[in-house]
């Protein structure tokens, strides 16, 4: 394959591997990966579908996980 047409093709696998899977997601947060499917599933967290395949950019959960953490009251 010519290098021009293979540049774009390597950039969007080099972003794909840049993306967490399920598991990696479940491990950052210290939960199961049952929880982060639930998570994902309820929309509470942003999350990529490629066809069955699930991917997430981790900054962007831990994001929107800090919007639903609740405050201690003292």
């Amino acid at each position: 394959m010519p290098q021009s047409s293979r540049a774009p093709l390597e950039r969007v696998e080099n972003q794909l591997d840049s993306l967490a899977t399920t598991e990696d997601v479940a491990r950052a947060c210290r939960a199961s990966k049952r929880t982060v499917q639930a998570w994902y599933y309820h929309k509470r967290i942003p999350h990529i579908k490629i066809g069955r395949l699930v991917r997430f950019h981790l900054p962007d959960v831990l994001r929107a996980l800090k919007r639903h953490t609740v405050q201690e009251v003292k």
